[in-house]
């Protein structure tokens, strides 16, 4: 349980897994991914730059076909806020539960974001970075840095390449990294944004996918990569992923594609006995309405298996003769669940908008592990007039355990932003975020918290509109 783990020692013997089974199945998909991209066929463009169009693709990542704006340049940007954090947990408790406070301080900020676009190449990079001094509980002053790189190149008429790589570290569980929203479109995975304390975390991943055009209206695309998340505080876990994908799209006509997919992927954590491997199957289409809007829907399966050690209450017989209530044993167990996603977006010259929900598996925040994840996110974003942006933002996650630790975890938020150009290259920008985060173990009451966050700052940079943090 959630509140058990947290009390308990749980440096555990490395795991060795299950051994051979799955590990081959796991060799023999690299295999025949490397064996597929070395077939003498031309293959089409990745994310568009090949000619295939379309809508964009479920669970492919990127951008759609829709080509973006071949001008846009990138551009730095550095400023100063002045702060207020609630709800600031350092991993310390009290007789009512966790330990949380409020505090007032200063961010510094900077990053650099933007599109490079050549004939046959594109690069995108999204870099954030702040320091944040308080002027009360200085113990959680600290920096957050967020770096994601993304690099694309058609190869042949057929056959293009992306690539996309992302790193970072911080210490807040709210408006830290998670703020840093990659609004360019770069894949992070293993990125992680649902922490429930303030405690240092850094992370890192890469990711490569392969397209192939096998016709002008049927692609094929491959990926794997891997990711790290270490946190520094010995209660919580850390994570290590591996992920492979392979899907066949159909374009069935100009504003629809379908398609099916694999997936697989394994969690090896840290600091503890266990680890997770998935293999889910699932279908999809895509549907461009009209001019601006998107809409993505997929179903599929997974299947979880799970190897892990557990508590359990020993026999009372036994236990009034050994003196002990409970002990562990190592389980292994099966789960097969359902996945989906649906996604609707707008784009177009004055605003976004975007809606996103799934259902799927995650290695979990640390404390609750291998989880069944259901996330719902909104975002829209409005070009007001040439010198005023606005941001509507909201959110909400849920982890359900599936074994290695249970319970569940909730988080619900959202917030609201303005940015005005002043003056050339200045920018004022004042912002407001909200977020709830629950938990449910032997206790619902074992943790409970609101934090909330405000800013009001001045940036610094040659963007032609208000730029957005979001």
């Amino acid at each position: 349980m959630v509140g058990q783990g947290l009390g308990q020692n749980r440096i555990q013997p490395k795991s060795t897994g299950r051994g051979g089974t799955l590990r081959v199945k796991f060799a023999i998909l690299c295999m025949a991914t490397l064996w597929a991209l070395t077939i003498p066929l031309a293959a089409q463009g990745i994310n568009g730059l090949g000619g295939f169009g379309g809508p964009s693709i479920l669970g492919r990542g990127g951008r759609s076909g829709q080509r973006q704006n071949d001008g846009l340049r990138i551009r730095p940007y550095i400023g100063v806020n002045a702060i207020y954090d609630s709800g600031l947990t350092s991993f310390q408790t009290n007789n009512a539960g966790i330990y949380s406070r409020g505090a007032a301080g200063v961010e510094v900020i900077g990053g650099v974001y933007g599109t490079k676009q050549w004939k046959r190449d594109q690069l995108q990079i999204s870099y954030s970075g702040d320091y944040r001094a308080y002027t009360k509980n200085i113990g959680l002053n600290g920096t957050d840095q967020s770096l994601a790189l993304n690099y694309a190149r058609t190869l042949t008429k057929r056959m293009g390449f992306e690539g996309s790589v992302n790193a970072g570290t911080t210490n807040r569980a709210f408006g830290g990294i998670s703020q840093f929203n990659n609004s360019d479109g770069i894949s992070a995975v293993g990125l992680p944004t649902t922490s429930l304390f303030d405690s240092r975390m850094n992370y890192g991943g890469a990711n490569g996918t392969l397209a192939y055009n096998v016709s002008p209206r049927t692609s094929l695309t491959f990926s794997g990569g891997g990711y790290v998340v270490k946190r520094t505080n010995s209660a919580f876990f850390g994570v290590t992923g591996l992920n492979a994908r392979a899907d066949l799209a159909r374009r069935i006509s100009k504003t629809t594609s379908v398609g099916i997919d694999y997936n697989f992927s394994t969690f090896q954590f840290s600091r503890a006995f266990g680890d997770t491997y998935l293999n889910g199957v699932g279908a999809y289409i895509s549907r461009r309405l009209g001019r601006y809007w998107e809409l993505g829907l997929r179903a599929g399966v997974v299947r979880v298996e799970t190897l892990g050690q557990r508590q359990v209450s020993i026999d009372p017989t036994i236990a009034a003769i050994i003196g002990v209530t409970t002990g562990s044993e190592v389980f292994y167990q099966v789960n097969i669940l359902g996945s989906g996603a649906v996604s609707l977006t707008r784009s177009s010259r004055a605003g976004t908008f975007s809606f996103v929900g799934s259902r799927s598996i995650s290695p979990g925040n640390g404390v609750i592990l291998t989880s069944q994840l259901d996330v719902a996110s909104a975002g829209y974003n409005r070009r007001l007039s040439r010198r005023l942006n606005f941001d509507l933002q909201s959110n909400y996650s849920r982890f359900r355990g599936l074994g290695l630790i249970t319970g569940t975890f909730s988080s619900i938020g959202g917030g609201v932003g303005l940015g005005w150009q002043v003056a050339r290259f200045t920018q004022v920008t004042a912002r407001y975020e909200r977020r709830n985060t629950t938990t449910s173990a032997n206790n619902p009451q074992a943790f409970n918290l609101n934090g909330n966050r405000f800013s009001l700052g001045v940036i610094f940079t040659p963007a032609d509109i208000p730029v957005s943090l979001w």
